[in-house]
């Protein structure tokens, strides 16, 4: 699937809607599960 283009401001086409800034979300717990060792595979 590619990748999403910003919206336009206009109301047709695939990049339609209204026209917003991304607002910055606190990273969640399950963002990090796992983390708490380095594992051998990881790198």
């Amino acid at each position: 699937m590619a990748t999403k283009q910003p919206n336009t401001g206009l109301f047709v086409g695939l990049n339609k809607g209204h026209v917003v800034t991304r607002k910055e979300l606190a990273p969640r717990p399950s963002n990090r599960k796992g983390k708490t060792s380095k594992s051998p595979l990881s790198f």
